[in-house]
């Protein structure tokens, strides 16, 4: 379960015979109420229907690299182009850990900046390079197209790309001002 206008609600229910109903049901009319945007710089929030969402519950194939939550690659495309991938994985409450690869899968540490040591840590192993890497940034490309900038997120599921969101706003203060810079210059205005 997750609300459609907030950032980390989520509830998780592997298994609907074991889940306090009453407390769930709470906890989703405070997710709809949150006045999510003011403090993320992401004002177009607040002026959307909220809503909750049930999904299926998917399977993490990367169990012993992120045990503790599905991998999230962030495709960051620039005019119908990806061009970076954000890798993000181990999330937990106020906690992840993080890597930035370009579309060759060489790591970018020096445009990450965060001031938890937790989020990107360079004795972190490379996260591996998918097997369905080019048919996740295929996918990106032909969303993106009539985009001038958006992150489209999958998740791997059965070694197949699953689109997890699309966002216009993207970043949260983890990329240095010379990474934005940089993807900001590559956007092409008419």
């Amino acid at each position: 379960l997750k609300s459609n206008n907030g950032c980390g609600t989520n509830r998780i229910v592997k298994d609907k015979s074991l889940i306090d109903l009453k407390k769930i049901k709470k906890e989703l009319k405070q997710w709809i109420i949150l006045p999510n945007g003011y403090d993320n710089a992401q004002m177009h929030n607040t002026r959307i229907k909220r809503c909750i969402i049930a999904e299926e519950l998917l399977n993490n194939d990367y169990k012993d690299f992120s045990p503790n939550s599905l991998v999230d690659f962030k495709v960051y495309c620039i005019n119908g182009i990806p061009r970076y991938i954000w890798v993000t994985y181990n999330r937990v409450v106020l906690d992840l850990n993080m890597q930035l690869y370009d579309t060759e899968w060489k790591m970018h540490p020096e445009y990450l900046r965060s001031t938890s040591a937790d989020v990107y840590n360079e004795k972190d192993p490379l996260f591996p390079k998918p097997s369905c890497l080019n048919e996740m940034l295929e996918i990106a490309r032909k969303i993106s197209e009539p985009f001038k900038q958006i992150r489209v997120d999958f998740y791997i599921v059965n070694n197949k790309p699953v689109i997890g969101e699309l966002t216009m706003s993207t970043g949260y203060g983890f990329f240095t001002e010379e990474f934005l810079l940089k993807l900001g210059d590559m956007i092409k205005l008419p």
